[in-house]
C-alpha cells in the first residue's frame, strides 16, 4: 500500500473502514471469489480441503414456492402477509445455515439469579457451505 500511495502521490488517510484483508488462515471460498483474489496477487499457500460442486437445484420446488408467494402478494394485498412471511423464510434459510453455535449459551433462572453456561460439546450440523456461498456470491 505505501508503494502504491508513492507511485500515485496520494497521503494516507486513517480511516475507520472494513477492508478486505488478503492475511487469512483457514477461510472458505468459493471459486469466483478465489479467481478474483488469485488475479489480484494472492498467494495461497496450503488447501485444506476442496469440495465438488455439483449442478443440481436441490431446492428449486423450495424456491418456487418462495417466488410464487411474492408475485401472489404483489398481485394481491390480501396475501401480502403470507409474502412478506415468505419473504423472511426463505432468507433465513442460508442465514442460518451460517449459525456460529460455538456461541451459544443456555440461561438458568434460578431465585432472582441467573446462570448462563456455555455448551461443553457443540456440533457442527449446518449447511456451513450453503450459506457461505449465498453470502460470497451476491458479492460478485
Amino acid at each position: 500500500m505505501q508503494t502504491y500511495l508513492q507511485d500515485t502521490g496520494e497521503v494516507f488517510h486513517e480511516r475507520r473502514n472494513l477492508i478486505g484483508s488478503m492475511f487469512v488462515e483457514k477461510i472458505f471460498l468459493i471459486t469466483p471469489l478465489l479467481k478474483w483474489y488469485l488475479n489480484n496477487g494472492l498467494v495461497v499457500s496450503k488447501l485444506h480441503q476442496i469440495m465438488q460442486f455439483n449442478p443440481v437445484r436441490c431446492f428449486k420446488k423450495f424456491a418456487d414456492n418462495i417466488s410464487d408467494d411474492w408475485r401472489a402478494g404483489d398481485r394481491d394485498s390480501d396475501q401480502a402477509i403470507i409474502a412478506e412471511t415468505s419473504k423472511l423464510i426463505g432468507n433465513s434459510v442460508y442465514g442460518h445455515s451460517i449459525m456460529r453455535k460455538d456461541c451459544h449459551t443456555t440461561v438458568h433462572l434460578s431465585n432472582l439469579e441467573k446462570i448462563i453456561t456455555k455448551k461443553r460439546k457443540v456440533t457442527y450440523d449446518l449447511l456451513i457451505q450453503l450459506g457461505i456461498f449465498v453470502y460470497s456470491f451476491a458479492k460478485s
